[in-house]
């Protein structure tokens, strides 16, 4: 069962599980779909193609999860999957007490600074929301699905939720069902907008709401254009909270007849092959479909560094990446690619390959056919009260382990001069056991794109103990304080082995009071026999907190840097 707010039109989400559910039919997953809101859309559409849809049509979330749990006992499905943050929270107080297991979709950066600020939702009720998806969080049977790692990031992050228990799957889209970028096609579309062969089409695609950074990209195709004469500007999307701004916005342009708003098109794709030149400057976001579909439409992107878009691209690997709101950047970066034709075709290629590599659609729904059925064999279809009652047993064992002493690790373990590092070749870490050698990959990333990025300063770090592997990750400079996982995040190893991760012990970012919480999560929540500590010492603040802690050691685990960075590790023999 696929629970979300509405199958309207235009919406990432929406779009995405009406084009699924004939795919997952077709590898034996059917669907019934439960929205929370009557809106229309695609509601008969999917009923057309032999898809259940019922509409709950309540208002209040007691009264939508009231309907929910009696529609999910009527049709006893394997497992129930929410998408967006309403249906979400009516899925977990709904399914209370069922032993159904449950996946919830994370499909954005919700808890993003700058997207509370856009908003403009109080601080107050903001972390009141957040508090209640963490507790709520803690509800769900079966485990969460993110589309980007940045959002399975702030998933750990702002709400704890276990790493282990978050798996990223992207949304992807039909490469054949787009279509390819022929110059018959590119020269049909050009001529439809009214562009002429030799000017140059810049395009940008999605809904006009203020995320999007519409106005930002009026202002800075301004200052472009004056210097590319032959530049012109697209914008489509269907209207928003942001349609009259834009207007005024692009009446008050300096070059505003050479600026267009399409508005709503159903020919997103043939836009993308006719256009020169993708820019998507928004400023949060959970994946940007679009840019998904300019990749493959083989169009040259620039895009805002939000941490999803920033990771889609690769950090600057297959499209040129800004600083989100940096309107005299963005005007740079699209004067330098309208100028510079071969490196327009060298981004067209590398993203194109980033393509067919991650968002490929049938791939993607091979993975989430694998993540439904993992779970539904993960999941223990076990009665409240036995969930309970082994609830009550983990916590009377984690208190009895709470008070274990544990001894204090040599100080010297933390002196700058004797931090251990290791510098590796590509071809070393071929060799560590989290390289996938059916994919040939590193950290996700194919071999041919992960040497450029080692060339651009990027560092790849994985934690191995013994021959299993830990964790990975890809920081995205070869420097500075990295977010991969914070205090109260552990990696279940075997028997009682912990391992506990600290990467972001910044006083300047993360302020006062870092020593005494890490202590304080040391004992009372990792206070096993074994517990192995590791921080990235990015700077002196990091060593003085892991100076203040103690820990004691177990078994052997090293950290391996593709970049030769200062590692700190408080370890002594028990």
């Amino acid at each position: 069962m696929h629970v979300i707010d509405g199958i309207d039109a235009g919406g990432g989400a929406e779009e995405s599980l009406v084009g699924m559910l004939p795919l997952l039919r077709e590898r034996g997953i059917e669907g019934v779909v439960a929205c929370l809101y009557d809106r229309g859309g695609y509601v008969d559409d999917v009923r057309r193609d032999g898809f259940r849809v019922e509409v709950l049509g309540a208002t209040s979330l007691i009264e939508q999860a009231k309907r929910l749990r009696r529609l999910i006992r009527e049709t006893q499905p394997d497992i129930v999957h929410a998408s967006l943050i309403d249906a979400c929270f009516a899925t977990r107080l709904a399914m209370l007490g069922l032993s159904t297991p449950q996946l919830n979709s994370l499909v954005s950066t919700t808890y993003d600074p700058v997207r509370t600020t856009d908003l403009g939702i109080a601080p107050w009720k903001m972390k009141a929301i957040r508090v209640l998806d963490s507790l709520t969080s803690r509800w769900v049977s079966g485990g969460f699905h993110a589309l980007t790692d940045a959002v399975k990031k702030e998933a750990t992050d702002i709400l704890h939720i276990p790493a282990e228990r978050v798996r990223t799957v992207p949304r992807g889209r039909d490469s054949a069902q787009l279509g390819d970028r022929t110059p018959e096609r590119r020269a049909r579309v050009r001529a439809s907008v009214g562009i002429a062969p030799h000017e140059l089409m810049v395009l940008n695609v999605g809904r006009q709401e203020p995320n999007k950074g519409k106005l930002l990209l009026v202002e800075a195709f301004g200052l472009a254009a004056a210097q590319v004469p032959q530049a012109r500007l697209f914008i489509a999307g269907r209207e928003g909270k942001d349609t009259a701004a834009l207007r005024a916005a692009v009446e008050a342009s300096p070059v505003r007849e050479r600026i267009k708003v399409l508005g709503h098109r159903s020919d997103v794709a043939d836009l993308l092959a006719a256009a020169d030149l993708f820019v998507f400057p928004s400023l949060y976001e959970g994946l940007g479909g679009a840019l998904v579909e300019a990749m493959a439409m083989g169009c040259p992107i620039i895009g805002a560094d939000a941490p999803a878009v920033a990771e889609v691209l690769g950090h600057g690997a297959y499209g040129r990446v800004v600083r989100r709101g940096d309107v005299q950047g963005l005007a740079d970066a699209m004067r330098e690619l309208l100028e510079a034709p071969e490196a327009r075709d060298a981004l067209a290629r590398s993203g194109r390959e980033r393509f067919e590599q991650a968002f490929e659609l049938g791939a993607v729904i091979d993975n989430m056919a694998d993540l439904y059925r993992t779970l539904v064999a993960a999941t223990p279809r076990r009665p409240l009260a036995k969930r309970l009652l082994g609830r009550v047993d983990r916590a009377r064992a984690t208190l009895t382990n709470r008070f274990v002493l544990m001894e204090s690790a040599p100080r010297n373990n933390a002196e700058q001069g004797r931090l251990p590092h290791d510098g590796l070749t590509l071809e070393a870490i071929t060799s560590l056991p989290d390289y996938e050698q059916p994919m040939s990959r590193i950290g996700g990333t194919p071999n041919r794109f992960a040497s450029q990025r080692f060339d651009k300063g990027a560092t790849y770090l994985a934690l191995v103990s013994g021959a299993r592997l830990v964790s990975w990750m890809w920081a995205s400079s070869a420097g500075g304080s990295f977010r991969l996982l914070e205090i109260g995040r552990a990696c279940r190893l075997a028997g009682n082995e912990r391992i506990l991760f600290d990467l972001e012990t910044c006083e300047v970012d993360r302020g006062k009071g870092y020593a005494e919480a890490l202590t304080r999560a040391s004992q009372h929540l990792f206070a096993d026999d074994q517990i192995i500590c590791y921080a990235l010492a990015s700077n002196a603040s990091s060593l003085r907190v892991f100076e203040k802690c103690e820990f004691r050691r177990a078994g052997e685990a090293r950290w391996y840097t593709s970049n030769p960075l200062a590692l700190a590790r408080t370890t002594r023999h028990g």
